[in-house]
């Protein structure tokens, strides 16, 4: 049996009995499974808080839902280090609702990581159990949490407004805080430490939260979360810049006449979006390789980057362009300007845009698979074939 769901109205989920279930057990991977045991745990100011409450849910079934294999590295905004944009797995198929969390408005994009979906809402992040549709846990920081978390196996690690930076372990129990000088950006874990953006460049031991090397870098915000290459770490607005891993020293600047938004990048280039057009910057020295002039502003949301090409959200739609030449493969117009990322999954684009529709787009050409009516306040992120999308009432699961 599958609950009848409407759409925009995405929380407010249709309630209906799990098929032939007794008491106490609920339906899941095509069985009647016993409900998890909830920790009924307490409420700081701040810090972590044991909730263990069940989310707003349908009954559809889970059968046939692929899982995410296990993850090879961090998960982070933007999928990876890189910030290609790419999620391994298989595209959703209709767009149809799953499951939803009413926890507040969602504007940051969610991270998932091994059947958990890390949610940021205001001051508070919440760990939600993919599955069971529970609260694993919450924590409430010191102020608002303003971009999205990175995770691995053993931290979960994000800042917030004022410049605090926070450390947790996969349980939510707090491991180390530290202070920047300003709001801070999503980070980047990478195999030398804990990546961050916060009016600094800034790497810190991930042990201990003490900053490993930092530099002065002004003209950066949350929005320019830092993207790393084995040699590199490269932070957007304007100008575009470069500093070297190993010592923080300047690599190179580039000027592209407007902010960009996080850049995707690999050792070789990166791919630059601003309202002035899209460019492809060598990483070597930082040079122009190509550059080419919309006739549509780029809008702010980040490129995306898969299989040789690089998906641009604009005011007008999304157009993808070969990644080695610029020249355009195709154009699709939308209703509104992106929003947030586009993210890529099997053969789909995913893209949100201003009027809080969530669009799938097929990536050989451009063609509209569907469209949704999710009341999305951020770009979704992808997950084992699902879309998880923020919205101004909590967290939306689409299939």
């Amino acid at each position: 049996m599958v609950c009848a769901m409407g759409l925009p109205a995405l929380l407010l989920l249709v309630g209906c009995p799990n098929p032939e279930c007794p008491t106490g057990t609920h339906f899941e991977h095509g069985a009647c499974v016993e409900d998890p045991t909830t920790p009924t745990g307490t409420t700081g100011e701040t810090g972590r808080e044991d909730t263990g409450g069940t989310l707003h849910h349908s009954a559809v079934e889970h059968t046939g839902i692929p899982t995410r294999p296990t993850p090879t590295g961090p998960s982070m905004l933007r999928s990876d280090e890189g910030r290609s944009g790419y999620a391994p797995g298989p595209a959703p198929a209709t767009g149809a609702l799953l499951w939803g969390a009413p926890i507040g408005p969602v504007c940051q994009v969610p991270i998932l990581r091994d059947r958990v979906a890390y949610v940021v809402s205001d001051r508070t992040l919440f760990a939600l159990d993919t599955i069971d549709h529970t609260v694993a846990w919450t924590f409430r920081a010191d102020a608002v949490i303003v971009a999205s978390p990175a995770v691995d196996d053993e931290i979960v690690v994000f800042g917030d407004r004022l410049g605090g930076i926070y450390a947790l372990d996969t349980d939510g129990d707090e491991l180390w805080r530290a202070a920047g000088p300003s709001a801070c950006s999503s980070p980047a874990i990478g195999d030398d430490g804990v990546w961050f953006s916060c009016g600094a460049i800034a790497l810190l031991d991930r042990s201990t939260g003490a900053i490993v090397r930092s530099v002065f870098a002004p003209n950066l915000d949350p929005e320019q979360a830092p993207t790393l290459t084995s040699e590199l770490v490269i932070a957007g607005k304007q100008p575009m810049r470069a500093w070297s891993r190993a010592t923080l020293d300047l690599a190179w600047q580039v000027d592209l006449g407007r902010s960009t938004a996080t850049s995707p990048a690999t050792d070789l280039f990166a791919w630059a979006s601003t309202s002035n057009g899209t460019f492809q910057v060598g990483t070597n020295q930082g040079g122009v390789v190509w550059a080419v002039d919309n006739t549509a502003a780029v809008g702010k949301s980040s490129p995306a980057l898969g299989g040789g090409v690089v998906y641009v959200g604009t005011t007008r739609g999304v157009r993808a362009r070969d990644a080695e030449t610029g020249v355009e493969r195709w154009t699709t117009q939308l209703p509104a300007p992106t929003k947030g990322g586009l993210v890529l999954a099997g053969d789909g684009l995913f893209v949100a845009d201003d009027l809080g529709n969530v669009h799938a787009l097929a990536r050989s050409d451009g063609a509209l698979r569907w469209s949704v009516d999710a009341g999305a306040c951020a770009g979704p992120a992808l997950d084992g074939g699902l879309l998880y999308v923020g919205t101004q009432e909590g967290l939306a699961v689409l299939q």
